[in-house]
C-alpha cells in the first residue's frame, strides 16, 4: 500500500521491470482524432 503520490511514484521506479503495457499495440489505434472521436461519441450517447 501507498499513502501519498510520493510513495507511488517510488514504489513503481522499484518495480518498473515487473510491470509490462498493458495495450501493446495501442498506438495503432491511437491517432491524432482519437480524444475528438471519443467525446463526440460520448456527446451522441449522452443526448439521446
Amino acid at each position: 500500500k501507498v499513502y501519498t503520490e510520493e510513495d507511488l511514484i517510488m514504489t513503481i521506479q522499484e518495480k518498473e521491470h515487473l510491470l509490462s503495457p498493458l495495450f501493446k499495440d495501442w498506438h495503432k489505434y491511437n491517432t491524432d482524432k482519437s480524444l475528438h472521436q471519443l467525446t463526440e461519441y460520448i456527446d451522441k450517447m449522452v443526448t439521446k
